[in-house]
C-alpha cells in the first residue's frame, strides 16, 4: 500500500469502535451460516457412507477405512458448529447486557471466548466480524485469554471436536 492509502487505513482503525449494530447481525449471520455449513456437511456424510459400503463390498477395507475416519471427524465438526450457533444466538439474546456492561459478563465469559478461539477455526467467514467487535469491545487480557485457551476459558467440547 502506498503512504496515503496506509495513513487512511491507519486513521480509519483509529476511529474504529465497538458497534452492536453491527455485531448483532453478524451473530444472526452466523448461526444461519452454522445452519447451512452442518445441513451440508450431513449431506456429505450421507454420500461418504454410501461409498464407504461400496468399498467394502469391493473388499477395499483399508481405503473404507481411510474414509471412516474422515466421516469422524466431519461428524465432530458438526457437533461443534452446533455448539457454536448456539453461543452466536446467547450472545445474540444477550446483546443488551453486552452493550450494558464494560468488562465481560462472567455468565458469557466462556461463549465469548469460545468464538474469539474459533473465529479462524471454522468455515464461517461472519465469525470474523463477530470476533473483530468482541476484540473491540473487550480488553486486550480476555482477547490473549481466548486466542491461547488460558485456564480453559474455551468450551472443552468445541476444542475437542475442532481439534480431532
Amino acid at each position: 500500500p502506498t503512504k496515503k492509502q496506509h495513513k487512511k487505513c491507519t486513521m480509519l482503525s483509529f476511529f474504529d469502535s465497538f458497534s452492536a449494530s453491527k455485531l448483532k447481525p453478524h451473530l444472526k449471520m452466523a448461526c444461519n451460516r452454522f445452519t447451512i455449513l452442518t445441513s451440508k456437511k450431513a449431506a456429505l456424510i450421507k454420500v461418504e457412507k454410501r461409498e464407504v459400503a461400496k468399498l467394502l463390498v469391493a473388499g477395499k477395507e483399508e481405503k473404507a477405512r481411510i474414509r471412516v475416519e474422515h466421516i469422524i471427524r466431519m461428524d465432530f465438526t458438526i457437533e461443534a458448529y452446533e455448539i457454536l450457533e448456539l453461543l452466536c444466538e446467547l450472545l445474540h439474546e444477550r446483546m443488551q447486557l453486552i452493550v450494558a456492561e464494560k468488562e465481560c459478563p462472567p455468565d458469557l465469559d466462556e461463549a465469548v471466548c469460545t468464538l474469539l478461539y474459533c473465529q479462524d477455526r471454522t468455515e464461517c467467514t461472519e465469525l470474523t466480524e463477530v470476533a473483530r467487535q468482541l476484540k473491540l469491545k473487550y480488553d486486550k487480557e480476555l482477547i490473549g485469554r481466548a486466542s491461547a485457551n488460558l485456564g480453559g476459558c474455551v468450551n472443552d467440547r468445541v476444542v475437542h471436536k475442532l481439534s480431532a
